[in-house]
């Protein structure tokens, strides 16, 4: 691969993801999972960890499970049923709109 593309390739990673590998919006804000990483075998409890920059409009964070909020969601999933699952961190505003700055990972429960 020549250097020009590989520069490229570099440059709109960075632009996707944010100088720090965090996935931002176009107000600044922006979230990464720390913990699990993603592809990670994990027990039917397990904590989320996720760094969370505020900017712009975002003001919180919300957490899906397979696609759905879980409304007060403090740190841990509990009894999470075997197989394939994915957790989305989303950034969201002082109303609770999401904001499409998230990140997402796939873990297998076992």
């Amino acid at each position: 691969m020549n250097r020009a593309l590989i520069l490229l390739l570099v440059a709109a990673n960075v632009m996707v993801t944010g100088a720090m590998g965090m996935a931002e919006d176009n107000g600044g804000s922006g979230v990464r999972i720390l913990a699990p990483s993603d592809g990670a075998v994990v027990g039917d409890t397990f904590e989320l960890k996720y760094e969370l920059k505020n900017a712009g409009e975002g003001q919180h964070a919300h957490v899906y499970l397979d696609g759905r909020y879980i409304k007060g969601f403090k740190g841990t999933f509990q009894k999470i049923s075997k197989g394939d699952h994915e957790v989305t961190v989303r950034v969201a505003t002082h109303d609770h709109e999401d904001l499409p700055a998230s990140d997402t990972v796939r873990i297998v429960v076992e």
